[in-house]
């Protein structure tokens, strides 16, 4: 079991507030050019990639992608910060055009017509 995760349920069994600042807080990493363009094309590929299944553009896939990479953070090395990285900030996409739609100033979320999230 992942340390993290024994943390989180040791505290919320022992009856204490635990704050998983790893996981609700996740840091977003980018050393270099070619980082900064691997997490533009990760985004691209994995945004394409979920869409049929999650949707895009709405309140629910920003927050799927957001737990995705919060949880992915610190994993895989540098590879793997390059894909939380994407996650986040296509989650902060997601979410900021979610809510845009929801006050009538943005595009709107768009899903997949058999998306059971409806969107």
């Amino acid at each position: 079991m992942d340390v993290n995760l024994r943390l989180i349920i040791t505290g919320f069994l022992s009856g204490e507030i635990f704050m998983a600042t790893e996981i609700l807080n996740p840091k977003v990493e980018v050393t270099g050019l070619f980082d900064l363009i691997g997490v533009g094309v990760v985004k691209q590929f994995e945004e394409k990639m979920t869409s049929p299944i999650i949707g895009n553009a709405t309140l629910m896939s920003g927050g799927i992608k957001l737990v995705g990479g919060a949880l992915l953070h610190g994993k895989g090395g540098r590879i793997g910060n390059v894909v939380s990285t994407a996650l986040l900030v296509d989650a902060g996409e997601d979410i900021a055009l979610g809510l845009m739609s929801m006050i009538g100033g943005g595009l709107g979320g768009k899903t997949e017509t058999n998306d059971p999230f409806g969107g």
